[in-house]
């Protein structure tokens, strides 16, 4: 009787030590915006880097996608104002599962709340 606990307690352990590995370690996807609307948007090109990986740039009205792994990240964010002066803003974002997250840059830099959206993936 001990030796089928032991067994059923081990098949157990091993499927939830599964799930968790396959939900942090699923790759998500990250779709990134840099559309502004009106005067305040900054018409420059951003440099941005999610998790210190290498820094990647997206024009002014362009879309990027990243793809993560886990489910805390940090993205940073720099770009230059017309006195040259570069400005870098950090910020702490979350994956869900079975979620696309969608960032909008111009947000970020307008120090808005609602800089990122969850969309459900198919």
């Amino acid at each position: 009787m001990k030796k089928i606990f032991n067994w059923i307690f081990l098949l157990i352990f091993v499927l939830i030590m599964s799930t968790i590995f396959f939900f942090t370690g699923k790759q998500h996807k990250v779709l990134l915006t840099n559309k502004g609307k009106g005067e305040n948007a900054i018409k420059t090109n951003v440099v941005y880097s999610i998790d210190n990986q290498k820094t990647k740039k997206i024009r002014y009205r362009k879309k990027s996608s990243y793809y993560i792994k886990g489910i805390n990240h940090v993205i940073k964010v720099s770009y230059k104002l017309e006195n040259e002066k570069e400005v870098e803003i950090e910020k702490e974002f979350k994956a869900k599962i079975s979620a696309i997250e969608q960032i909008d840059i111009q947000k970020i830099i307008k120090e808005e709340k609602d800089w990122i959206t969850y969309k459900k993936s198919k």
